[in-house]
C-alpha cells in the first residue's frame, strides 16, 4: 500500500516541488524517514504519530518507509508534518466506495407499507419476539445479518421453528453486506424464498410456512485485499484473489440479482465538492410515481 503527497521545500525564497511517498509493507513494525531530511523533519514521525493517536486512529503493525523525493534537496522543518500525516491516512486502505452507507439509506427511499403489509410484518415479529414497542411495525423492514449469520438465522428453524432473517425481511429489505464472506451454503438457502416468496420449514416436530417476499440487496469488495482495480495497492495474487474470491458465490446466487454495479473508489475532490446532487425526497417521489404505475399495470396479475 502506498501513497503520494505534494508539498514543496524552501531555499532562499524559491518553492521547490517535493514528493512525499508512503509505503507500507509487511515486515517488522517500524517507521522510517529518508531523503535527506533533517532532525525536525526525522523527529515528525513522533509527532505524527501523536496527532493520529489522538484522533482515535493508530498505525498499523507494517513497515512504514516516508521517502521525501528528490533525495538530494534537503528538506528541514516542522511542516512536513502535515503531508506525512496526510500520506500515512492515505495508505492506512480501507477500501470503501459507501456500498453499506448507500443500502442503508434505501428503506427511506421505499413507501410506506400498505395496512395490509404492516400487518404481515407485524405477525411475523410478534413470531419471533422482536416487536418493537409500539406494537406495530410502521417502517419497511431493513435487515442487515453479519457474513458470520448460519443458514439457519437466514431461513429460519431451531426447536420451535423461528422465522429467520427472509421473514424478518418480509416486505422490505435484506442486506447482505460483505457477500462473498457469507458460507456457501447459507447462500444457496436463499435460492427457494427469492423465486417463490415464501420459506418451508421443515422439523420433527413442525412443518411451517412464512411469508419471505423481500428485496435483496448485497455489497462486496472485488478481492479479499479490496484493492483490484488500484495496481499500486493490490495484492502480489492480483488478479487470481479476484477470481477465487468471486468463485465463493454460486452461479444459480448471482442470477437471481437483477442489476449489478461495479462502484468506483470515490477521489478526494468528489467527496470534497459543493456540488448539489438530487435529494432524497426528489428521488422518492419518483420511486413512488415508478411503483403506483407498475402496481397499476399488475393489478389483475397474482401476487
Amino acid at each position: 500500500m502506498q501513497s503520494f503527497v505534494s508539498k514543496v521545500a524552501y531555499r532562499g525564497i524559491e518553492t521547490l516541488d517535493v514528493s512525499v511517498q508512503v509505503h507500507m509493507s509487511n515486515g517488522l513494525p517500524a517507521m522510517a524517514i529518508v531523503g535527506l531530511a533533517d532532525k525536525a523533519v526525522a523527529e515528525s514521525k513522533e509527532r505524527v504519530r501523536a496527532a493520529l493517536s489522538s484522533l482515535g486512529l493508530a498505525l498499523p503493525a507494517k513497515r512504514i518507509a516516508v521517502n521525501l523525493s528528490p533525495a538530494d534537496l534537503l528538506k528541514e522543518g516542522a511542516h512536513f508534518d502535515l503531508p506525512i500525516a496526510m500520506g500515512l491516512l492515505l495508505a492506512m486502505g480501507p477500501p470503501g466506495a459507501g456500498k453499506s452507507m448507500l443500502a442503508a439509506r434505501l428503506p427511506s427511499l421505499l413507501p410506506p407499507l400498505t395496512a395490509k403489509e404492516a400487518l404481515e410484518a407485524t405477525m411475523i415479529h410478534s413470531v419471533a419476539g422482536a416487536l418493537p414497542e409500539s406494537g406495530l411495525i410502521q417502517r419497511r423492514p431493513f435487515r442487515d445479518p453479519h457474513h458470520s449469520a448460519s443458514m439457519a438465522s437466514l431461513v429460519g428453524g431451531g426447536q420451535k421453528a423461528w422465522p429467520g432473517e427472509v421473514s424478518l425481511a418480509h416486505r422490505g429489505v435484506l442486506f447482505l453486506d460483505e457477500l462473498a464472506e457469507f458460507s456457501r451454503p447459507a447462500l444457496d438457502s436463499l435460492r427457494q424464498p427469492l423465486e417463490t416468496g415464501d420459506i418451508v420449514i421443515a422439523r420433527a416436530n413442525h412443518h411451517v410456512r412464512y411469508p419471505a417476499r423481500f428485496q435483496l440487496v448485497a455489497a462486496m469488495n472485488p478481492c479479499r485485499c479490496g484493492y483490484l482495480s488500484d495496481p499500486a495497492r493490490a495484492c502480489s495474487r492480483a488478479p487470481r484473489c479476484a477470481q477465487d474470491y468471486m468463485s465463493r458465490i454460486s452461479g444459480p446466487i448471482l442470477d437471481r440479482f437483477d442489476i449489478l454495479l461495479d462502484v468506483a473508489e470515490l477521489r478526494p475532490s468528489e467527496l470534497l465538492s459543493d456540488q448539489l446532487s438530487e435529494s432524497t425526497a426528489d428521488v422518492r417521489m419518483r420511486i413512488l410515481s415508478s411503483r403506483k404505475f407498475a402496481a397499476a399495470r399488475q393489478a389483475d396479475q397474482p401476487e
